[in-house]
C-alpha cells in the first residue's frame, strides 16, 4: 500500500469534521474495504462490526493493524448485541464504519442497516470511496478491488447524509450518497486528479 500515490481529496475538510463531530457513521462499498482500514486517518477513532466467527476473527486482526477496533456482532444472530455495540460506541465518540451491502450482498445494493442506525442515533452518514488508477478483482460476491503496486489512488468523501424519522426508504438515501461520491469524484477529474471512479 505504501508505493501507491494516494491522494485524499477533501482531506482538510474530513480532519475538521470528525474533530468538531466525533461519532459519525462512514459508508462504503464492501468491494472498497481492502485500503479503507489504510486510508482513514488513524486520530479519529473507528471501529467496525464484525462477526464472531473465523473469517470475522481474521478481519479484526487485520484491521486493528490500521488503529481500527472491532465491535461484535452480525447481521443475524447476534443483530441486536451489534446495534447496541454501534450505539455506545457512537456515543463515546467513535466512528462507526459501515458496508451497507455487506456481508453477503448483492454487492452495491444497499441494506437497511446504516440509515436504521443514523435514525436510532441521530448522527449523520459519511460516505466514502476510493479508486486507483490500476486493480485487480478478487472472486467472491463482491469482486473485491485490490490497488496494484505503483498505482495511483485517491480516497474521496461524499456530501454529508442527516437521516430524520420521515426520511425517504434506505436505498435512496445510499444511493444519494453514491450520487454524491460520484459528483465529488467528477471535480476531482476535472481539476487534474486523473482518476475515474465508478
Amino acid at each position: 500500500m505504501t508505493s501507491i500515490r494516494w491522494r485524499r481529496a477533501n482531506r482538510r475538510a474530513l480532519d475538521e469534521f470528525m474533530a468538531a463531530h466525533p461519532g459519525t457513521i462512514v459508508v462504503f462499498w464492501h468491494e472498497r474495504l481492502f485500503a479503507m482500514p489504510y486510508l482513514w486517518p488513524s486520530r479519529h477513532a473507528l471501529c467496525a462490526l464484525q462477526s464472531t466467527h473465523a473469517d470475522g476473527r481474521m478481519m479484526a486482526a487485520c484491521i486493528r493493524r490500521f488503529g481500527v477496533g472491532t465491535i461484535w456482532g452480525s447481521s443475524n444472530r447476534s443483530a441486536l448485541s451489534g446495534l447496541r455495540g454501534m450505539m455506545r460506541a457512537l456515543d463515546e465518540g467513535r466512528s462507526v464504519a459501515i458496508t451497507p451491502d455487506g456481508p453477503r450482498g448483492p454487492a452495491c445494493i444497499a441494506a437497511h442497516g446504516a440509515v436504521a442506525l443514523a435514525r436510532l442515533s441521530g448522527r449523520p452518514i459519511l460516505p466514502l470511496s476510493w479508486s486507483a488508477s490500476s486493480c485487480w478483482r478478487a472472486g467472491g460476491w463482491d469482486r473485491m478491488m485490490i490497488p496494484k503496486p505503483f498505482s495511483r489512488g485517491r480516497l474521496v468523501m461524499g456530501p454529508l447524509i442527516h437521516v430524520s424519522g420521515d426520511a425517504p426508504d434506505h436505498a435512496r438515501v445510499i444511493y444519494r450518497a453514491k450520487a454524491g461520491i460520484r459528483r465529488g469524484a467528477i471535480r476531482w477529474n476535472n481539476t487534474g486528479g486523473g482518476l475515474r471512479h465508478r
